[in-house]
């Protein structure tokens, strides 16, 4: 075998161990699954804005996010829908998303008008 081609497969090989399991992880969330994720957690991100949010989802089914940094908040209701996460707030209308584990502590939310917003879980 040449040196290129072991080069090849070992690099080869490397990008799998690295990238492979964060893609194998990847799976939507089950109703059930987002209910006992996001009951009494707070999540967090980036805004499209380059700004951080978090929001706190209490068990009662309420919740308030906030933009660190700025004045801007929030509260609302939320509940699981059949494979979703539904969310009314007084600033915006209802909504839901569908929740991916993208692996180790790293979310996405995917709206019903298709954008998708990346979140981690911090506490």
């Amino acid at each position: 075998m040449s040196t290129s081609t072991i080069m090849a497969t070992v690099a080869g090989l490397s990008l799998s161990l690295c990238f492979g399991g964060a893609f194998a992880e990847e799976r939507t969330l089950s109703g059930s699954e987002i209910k006992a994720w996001i009951s009494g957690a707070t999540l967090g991100g980036a805004t499209s804005g380059g700004g951080d949010w978090r929001a706190k989802y209490d068990p009662d089914g309420t919740y308030t996010v906030e933009v660190l940094g700025s004045s801007w908040s929030d509260e609302g209701t939320w509940a699981v829908e059949g494979d979703t996460l539904c969310t009314e707030r007084t600033k915006k209308a209802r909504g839901c998303t569908s929740i991916t584990h993208l692996g180790g502590n790293e979310y996405s939310t995917t709206d019903d008008r298709g954008q998708t917003t990346k979140m981690k879980k911090l506490e």
